[in-house]
């Protein structure tokens, strides 16, 4: 009995340890909100040394908690996991995180909250064609947009985009680099950062990332992927 108590222990141990040292955070949550655990990077993303019984309210990315809250109420009203794409400002920069969360069980079979797993998306473009090119086939969980409310427009409301901007997106967002889009449009690389420059600006983005983002949220973009 004692070599299994020990095995056991070890084995927590272990698991532990991994959770701790992934580069993902990973959560548990009450039905009001309220952190019930986390795993270390989750801490460290946070610059706190515990966030148990704190909310979304309380952290970095205030200013997105009731979008984070929206969908932890959807998992729990339908009692089902989904995937969404979760944008959050921390601390001035605007990051997108991947995010995976399901119904958190009690032991007796009722729902006590919600377990996620959160991803930080860098430029990846691939990542976000790949998305978008498996949404048709993925039928039992759809991933969801949540963007910032400054990003969240009809593509009417966009300023006026050229056709060479727009081509430029699409070749961005379907992971090409610069060279490879001037090589396709037969632009040079510096014309090229020009016309991705002023997509930018009249998308009101920031960062490359968030441009990619943006830009998979235009029909005009997306349609064509």
């Amino acid at each position: 009995m004692h070599k299994i108590d020990h095995y056991i222990h070890t084995e927590t141990a272990n698991v532990d340890n991994i959770l701790d040292t992934t580069l993902a955070n990973i959560y548990l949550k009450d039905k009001k909100g309220r952190y019930l655990d986390c795993n270390q990077n989750m801490l460290f993303v946070n610059k706190m040394q515990d966030m148990k019984g704190m909310t979304d309210s309380d952290l970095l990315w205030k200013e997105q908690a009731p979008i984070l809250a929206k969908n932890d109420a959807e998992i729990i009203q339908q009692n089902k996991a989904k995937t969404f794409i979760e944008t959050v400002q921390v601390d001035g920069s605007i990051q997108h995180y991947l995010s995976r969360k399901a119904p958190l069980y009690t032991r007796q079979g009722t729902i006590m909250g919600v377990v996620g797993i959160s991803f930080l998306i860098d430029d990846d473009a691939s990542l976000f064609k790949a998305i978008h090119e498996t949404l048709p086939l993925a039928m039992p969980s759809p991933v969801e947009f949540n963007v910032l409310p400054s990003q969240r427009s009809d593509q009417n409301s966009y300023p006026q985009l050229t056709t060479k901007q727009i081509k430029c997106l699409y070749y961005l967002v379907k992971g090409m680099t610069i060279k490879q889009i001037g090589q396709q449009l037969n632009l040079s690389p510096r014309t090229v950062e020009d016309h991705l420059n002023a997509a930018k600006n009249k998308l009101n983005c920031h960062s490359r990332r968030e441009l990619i983002t943006t830009a998979l949220q235009l029909p005009i973009i997306r349609n064509q992927l």
